[in-house]
């Protein structure tokens, strides 16, 4: 329910965003740009919603890997070479470094396992 209302939210302030944009840029063609801009928008916000409904619980398996990764994480004790390639392919961004490392550690978990 968090994410619907997010996403609304999302939907709401690029809506309006694009709307300041577009009134400031165009004169006597705002409105059917206007329309066209809403249109594509809640496009965007259907298929956003349509992923969300698709999201299928988390099994005891994942949810197992995904809390021994988590811990790795607010520990810091993360394995050097995946995190310095995790780092690499987030050009330096620490959040996106950790998302990174977060995905491809619960992959190698897997494999491993198999």
């Amino acid at each position: 329910m968090i994410r619907i209302l997010m996403g609304a939210l999302v939907f709401a302030i690029l809506y309006a965003i694009i709307m300041a944009i577009i009134r400031l840029m165009t004169n006597g063609q705002s409105r059917r740009i206007a329309h066209a801009v809403k249109q594509g928008a809640q496009s965007i916000y259907d298929s956003s919603r349509e992923r969300i409904s698709e999201e299928k619980p988390m099994d005891a398996s994942a949810r197992a890997l995904y809390t021994r990764v988590g811990s790795e994480v607010a520990s810091k004790s993360y394995d050097p070479a995946l995190f310095a390639k995790a780092f690499s392919e987030a050009e330096g961004n620490e959040q996106k470094t950790k998302a990174i490392y977060i995905r491809s550690r619960v992959n190698e978990l897997r494999q491993q396992r198999k």
